[in-house]
């Protein structure tokens, strides 16, 4: 089992839920609804204080609950994955940005197609 298979299969197995928004409670990560520019859907930050935050884009409230779960679990993956990572970006670390994207794509959508177990 990858890194991310069993990350996920923790996760719902201790919480019984596969809600990116019910771990996030557990978890105390604090999601927020906020203008955020027109091409960023979300993104996770981790203040000075080691508050995690994921911010989300109020526009997509209009679109899609289902866009809004898959951003939510997608950040959920950085938050859980790459919290020790400060990207910024520039030019010179695309691939490394592509790579964590990636991987926090792969924990959404396992974490998404697991059955919630409650």
């Amino acid at each position: 089992m990858d890194k991310i298979a069993k990350l996920v299969d923790e996760l719902t197995r201790l919480y019984k839920t596969n809600s990116p928004f019910e771990l996030c409670k557990k978890l105390d990560i604090n999601v927020i609804f906020i203008d955020l520019p027109q091409n960023t859907n979300g993104l996770f930050l981790k203040t000075k204080d080691n508050r995690k935050l994921i911010l989300i884009n109020k526009e997509v409230i209009l679109n899609n609950s289902e866009k809004i779960k898959n951003i939510c679990a997608h950040e959920l993956g950085h938050a859980l994955l790459h919290s020790d990572k400060n990207i910024c970006c520039f030019e010179n670390n695309l691939h490394l940005i592509k790579e964590l994207d990636e991987e926090s794509d792969a924990f959404a959508k396992a974490l998404l197609n697991t059955q919630d177990s409650n």
